[in-house]
């Protein structure tokens, strides 16, 4: 699972189509939780779609969770903050917001190991 968060995160480094980055997000107005939703829900999509060809998930939810735009708002700043933190902002500002949201999911909702592949 590592190998492939290092190879996603070079990947979206590497290409400016992967969506906003953070500083590009900072401008969005009344738009930025539409944005974040819409990425979160790609997101989770894509976990369910891997779980269901029997791969390991992204993220693991707790059973018949319900992620609102507030709750994926709220994960992306914590993880926003924690970039800062750990990279500065100079490159954090460069991140691609669906690759901080991804971190932001998988550090609030782990897998456990028997959660891995089904």
């Amino acid at each position: 699972m590592r190998v492939l968060l290092a190879f996603l995160f070079t990947s979206l480094c590497i290409s400016q189509s992967f969506g906003l980055t953070v500083e590009e997000y900072a401008t969005l107005k009344n738009d930025s939780e539409v944005y974040i939703k819409g990425v979160g829900d790609g997101l989770h999509l894509a976990s369910v779609f891997l779980e269901m060809n029997g791969r390991p998930p992204l993220f693991c939810l707790p059973d018949r969770s319900v992620l609102t735009a507030q709750d994926l708002v709220s994960i992306f700043k914590r993880e926003l903050e924690e970039s800062n933190r750990k990279r500065g902002i100079k490159q954090t500002k460069t991140l691609p917001v669906p690759l901080l949201l991804l971190l932001g999911l998988q550090s609030t909702f782990p897998c456990k190991p028997a959660q891995q592949v089904k």
